[in-house]
């Protein structure tokens, strides 16, 4: 998912490492989802600090929770103990479904004022799912992005689910071949294509992660939780 221009090197360290958890703003029982430390080596190894955060469905203030949190990563992360050493920050926001338009551009040319967050927004209803299954078959894409494959456009469609089968059973490793499938009928659920894919799937023998398991309960609770404020709404609309 996180593709850099020109030669870099990466790797990934867990959100703000080395310090208390902080919860992802807005969102008090999540952190966020990883930071990618990347080093452009074309510029003489320059260090950046990269946000990449996942979201069912695009959030209208994510540009606002993504300034807080980015400013707490600049503020308590440093590539180097070395004084005034500081990462440039930048973030990457995959929406799994839908649209998103996190960066925001702010200017008030008569006062010089300028707020600007360049967000990469990756949408994946905009990706085509067979030139990632391609490319996937290539070795040029990791098997670990099979999941979203139901997410992409064509990701219904008979013979990319056929293609994604014959990939996917190339896995070696049985537990994480059975979660590909759970994760992919999950996916497949949130973009509206759950049948289609279940029933290709069955018979993998899949066992549900327990992050799956997790995130089925939070949806089913935020349901719960939406149709609890519907109601109480309409109780208070008909006592007005």
């Amino acid at each position: 998912m996180l593709a850099v221009a020109g030669e870099e090197r990466r790797r990934w360290f867990p959100p703000l490492a080395g310090h208390a958890a902080n919860p992802f703003p807005g969102e008090p029982d999540k952190v966020c989802d990883t930071v990618a430390f990347v080093e452009d080596m074309l510029r003489g190894q320059f260090p950046w600090a990269i946000v990449i955060e996942f979201q069912i469905e695009p959030d209208a203030l994510m540009f606002g929770r993504l300034m807080i949190y980015m400013g707490q990563l600049w503020l308590e992360i440093k590539p180097s103990e070395e004084r005034g050493d500081r990462f440039s920050i930048g973030a990457v926001v995959v929406n799994l479904t839908g649209k998103g338009k996190t960066a925001r551009k702010m200017e008030w040319p008569e006062t010089g004022l300028v707020t600007h967050l360049g967000i990469e927004d990756r949408n994946l209803c905009e990706m085509s799912a067979k030139a990632t299954l391609d490319a996937i078959a290539a070795g040029e894409v990791t098997l670990a992005v099979l999941p979203f494959i139901p997410l992409m456009q064509g990701g219904d469609d008979l013979g990319i689910i056929q293609q994604w089968l014959a990939l996917g059973s190339a896995e070696p490793d049985a537990r994480r071949r059975g979660d590909y499938g759970s994760l992919a009928v999950l996916f497949a659920e949130a973009a509206g294509r759950r049948p289609a894919w279940k029933q290709a799937i069955t018979g993998w023998n899949m066992v549900v992660p327990q992050t799956v398991l997790e995130w089925q309960q939070s949806q089913r609770s935020k349901q719960r939780r939406t149709r609890c404020c519907k109601c109480s709404q309409r109780g208070s609309a008909r006592f007005l």
